[in-house]
C-alpha cells in the first residue's frame, strides 16, 4: 500500500517550513483617502502596509507626476509599516473668479516593487489620488442704488463722499454689498474680503481738520436720514487712506453677515468730528465701483 514514511513526511514538512513569508504585502489605508476632495494645501501622505517593509525597495516604488522624489521628503514609522510622504511646498490649490473651476487632482503610485522584508513584491500596482481645494477670488461690485452718501439734512447723492461741507454740515459714506453670490461659512473658509476704495478727489484737509475715519457696520432700507444716524452693529475701525486705492478689511463683518444670513454686507464711514465749523470743504470721495473682494477656500 502506498504513503509517506515518518521520515518523508518530516522532510515534506521541513521544506514546508523553510518556505518562510511567501505572502504579497499590501496597502491598508492610505491617507487622504483615495477620491478625497478638499484637500489642503499641508496635507501629507501617508501609507499603511500590511508588514515591515524594505524600506529602500518601496521609496523608490513610489511614483508620482505631481509630486516627484525631488519635491517630497520620506520617513517611516520605527515598524518600517507606515511611509510619511512630505510635500516640501504646499500642495497647489486651482485658482480662479468663478466656482465652476475644476480641482486639482494629485496622483501617485505604489508599484510592485514595493517589497517586505523577505523580498516578496506586491502583487500589483496601486494607484491612488485626491483633489486639493479651490481658491475663488470674487469681486462683488457696490449695489449702486443702496450706495452713495447721505448730508445730515437728509440730502442723498449716490456718489461715495465723506467729511463736510462748505456750509458746515457733515457727509457720511454708505457702501452696500450684495451677499447672494457668496457660499455659506458652513461649505467655504474665507480667507479674506476687502472693500477697495478708489479715490477720486481729496478735497481741503479731512484728515487734519476732522480726526480719524472710521468705518462701522450698519443695516438700512434706503439711503436717507435713518442710514445717516443708525445704531452700529460693530465696534468702529478706524481707516488710513493711501492714494490711489484704500483697501479696508471687513472679514469679520462679512461672515458674521453670511452667518445670520443677511442679504448684503452694509457698511458706514464718518470723520470723528462732523465739521470744523470753518465754511470750507473737507471730504473724501470716492470712485462709485467700490468692490468688494472675497476670498475663499471650496472643495
Amino acid at each position: 500500500m502506498g504513503g509517506v514514511s515518518g521520515g518523508a513526511a518530516g522532510a515534506v514538512n521541513a521544506g514546508a517550513g523553510s518556505l518562510g513569508d511567501v505572502t504579497p504585502p499590501t496597502v491598508l489605508s492610505v491617507s487622504p483617502d483615495d477620491g478625497a476632495t478638499g484637500v489642503r494645501s499641508d496635507a501629507e501622505i501617508v501609507i499603511e502596509f500590511s508588514e515591515p517593509m524594505n524600506q529602500s525597495a518601496t521609496v523608490a516604488a513610489f511614483q508620482s507626476a505631481d509630486l516627484p522624489d525631488s519635491a517630497v521628503e520620506f520617513e517611516w514609522n520605527g515598524d518600517g509599516t507606515t511611509l510619511t510622504i512630505t510635500p516640501l511646498a504646499p500642495l497647489p490649490y486651482a485658482e480662479g473668479t468663478d466656482e465652476g473651476i475644476n480641482a486639482l487632482t494629485i496622483s501617485f503610485t505604489i508599484t510592485n516593487a514595493a517589497e517586505d522584508l523577505a523580498g516578496n513584491q506586491k502583487a500589483s500596482a496601486e494607484t491612488f489620488s485626491f483633489d486639493t481645494l479651490r481658491r475663488i477670488t470674487r469681486d462683488v461690485g457696490a449695489a449702486l442704488t443702496m450706495s452713495g452718501h447721505v448730508r445730515e439734512d437728509g440730502d442723498v447723492t449716490g456718489i461715495p463722499v465723506v467729511g463736510d461741507t462748505n456750509f458746515n454740515m457733515e457727509l457720511r459714506a454708505l457702501l452696500t454689498h450684495s451677499l447672494s453670490l457668496l457660499p455659506s461659512p458652513d461649505t467655504a473658509e474665507y480667507l479674506s474680503a476687502d472693500v477697495l476704495l478708489t479715490e477720486s478727489e481729496i478735497r481741503g484737509t479731512p484728515a487734519a481738520d476732522l480726526g480719524e475715519l472710521t468705518l462701522v457696520s450698519v443695516a438700512f432700507e434706503t439711503l436717507g436720514l435713518t442710514a445717516f444716524s443708525v445704531a452700529a452693529d460693530s465696534s468702529p475701525r478706524v481707516i488710513t487712506l493711501t492714494s490711489p486705492v484704500t483697501t479696508i478689511d471687513v472679514l469679520s463683518l462679512v461672515v458674521a453677515d453670511l452667518e445670520a444670513g443677511a442679504a448684503e454686507t452694509q457698511l458706514r464711514m464718518q470723520y470723528a468730528t462732523p465739521t470744523d465749523g470753518n465754511d470750507d470743504f473737507d471730504f473724501a470721495m470716492f470712485a462709485l465701483e467700490m468692490p468688494l473682494r472675497v476670498v475663499y477656500l471650496l472643495p
